[in-house]
């Protein structure tokens, strides 16, 4: 049996933080200085697949779950089940954030360029911090939570 898991990560500069500056360079020139990035992670989905029956489960069905653990299926047992689908969320997340992270970037300057240019500013250059993201918090939804 495999578990098979969703989740979603929103990437999001806060523009409030200190750390983000817009420096006139010339006349009409720009550069702006990006705060870095915040992620949230969130399991959006966790299904089971069947391997030997080539099915998807519903997510913690009693009875099915009951009849491939024998023992029944304890509250402890659902909570590590979890658990462990976090934890491997996380590692995956950060896996996937380090890896598009040039396209983060590239979204948000291809955004406030254009604010920018509304604004009248002729050339805007970007600064990000070389960051990588280095731990991940992984929340379960409500939906979830309350099946666990």
């Amino acid at each position: 049996m495999a578990m098979i898991f969703e989740f979603e990560i929103n990437f999001r500069y806060n523009l409030q933080s200190p750390l983000f500056e817009i420096n006139e360079t010339g006349t009409d020139a720009y550069e702006i200085v990006m705060p870095p990035c915040d992620y949230e992670v969130h399991i959006r989905d966790i299904r089971f697949y069947d391997e030997q029956g080539a099915k998807l489960l519903p997510w913690l069905l009693p009875d099915l779950l009951n009849g491939f653990l024998r023992g029944g299926f304890s509250e402890e047992d659902k909570n590590k089940l979890v658990d462990a689908a976090k934890g491997h969320a996380e590692k995956q997340a950060l896996d996937l954030i380090n890896n598009i992270q040039s396209e983060v970037q590239k979204s948000a300057q291809s955004t406030l360029e254009s604010i920018s240019h509304a604004f009248g500013a002729q050339e805007v250059d970007f600064k990000f911090a070389a960051q990588h993201a280095m731990a991940v918090e992984v929340a379960v939804s409500d939906r979830l939570a309350a099946s666990a």
